[in-house]
Parts: C-alpha cells; structure tokens; sequence
C-alpha cells in the first residue's frame, strides 16, 4: 500500500505520508472507523484539533514525538499509546531526528441513548447541565459524569 501525502493535517506543520490500512467500507457496521499507517518526517506536525463523540488511538511505532493532550504536553516514543475521548482534544509533533511512525485507531464513541432524557434521580441543575453537556457532544459516559460535577 502506497503512503501519500496529507499537508497541514488538522492545521499541523509540513505533510505527513499515510495509508488507510482499514477503511470505512471494510468496517461498515463496526465501531471502528479506520486504521491508518501515518509517517510524520522530523518537524511534522498534526495540529490540535478536538474529537466531539468518537476515540482515538495512536500507537507509536518508530520515532519519537511530543504528544499534548487537552493542555498537556507528554513525549512519546516507539511502544508508546495515546488516546484522546470524546471532548478531548489532542496534537502530535515530531520532535525527533527521525521519522515518527504511528498506527491511528478511530473508534465511534457510545451511541447517545435513545431518548435524550436526563438520568433518573438528578436535580433540576444537574439535569441542564447533562443536556448542555449532551448538545456540546460530549457522549463519553466520563465526559458527562465531569460536566455533572461527579
């Protein structure tokens, strides 16, 4: 499979080369979304940029980088794992001499209930909040428990 090059990926710097190695098509009706082989050249970077109601994964093959997460920096290097949940945001830069190589998982968040009411058994703020926190998209289970204040 061929790499090809994506430029300012998310607003990042540079382009970085990658392959849909799982796409769409082949995972219809699965919570995976894609994997792709991504390869980020020294000084390459894909910018910040929020996930609303999906995860996603980066294995870090090869390489080193620095990793933020929400307003967090962390340096990441081969064998390292990432994942940013639904409202969260992440970035990824590579800080290294070499290239950085990284396999991303997408997987499709908890599907939003089917009715949209409130749990059982909170109050009359908690229940606004849970519904502001429900239109901002945040469907992570952890996401809403935050917005809760619990």
């Amino acid at each position: 499979m061929p790499h090809r090059p994506l430029p300012q990926c998310h607003g990042g710097r540079g382009a970085l080369d990658w392959v849909e190695v799982l796409g769409r098509e082949e995972l219809s009706g699965r919570r995976l979304n894609f994997v792709h082989d991504d390869v980020l050249a020294p000084g390459v970077s894909i910018g910040l940029h929020e996930h609303h109601c999906d995860e996603e994964y980066y294995y870090i093959l090869s390489g080193c980088g620095t990793m933020t997460l929400d307003d967090r920096r962390f340096e990441v290097a081969a064998g390292d794992i990432t994942a940013v949940f639904p409202g969260g945001a992440h970035a990824l830069e590579n800080t290294g001499s070499e290239d950085l190589r990284i396999l991303v998982f997408s997987v499709a968040g908890p599907a939003p209930p089917e009715e949209d009411e409130a749990p059982a058994g909170l109050s009359t703020a908690q229940a606004e909040r849970y519904h502001d926190a429900r239109l901002r998209g945040l469907c992570h289970a952890g996401a809403l428990e935050a917005a809760l204040g619990g």
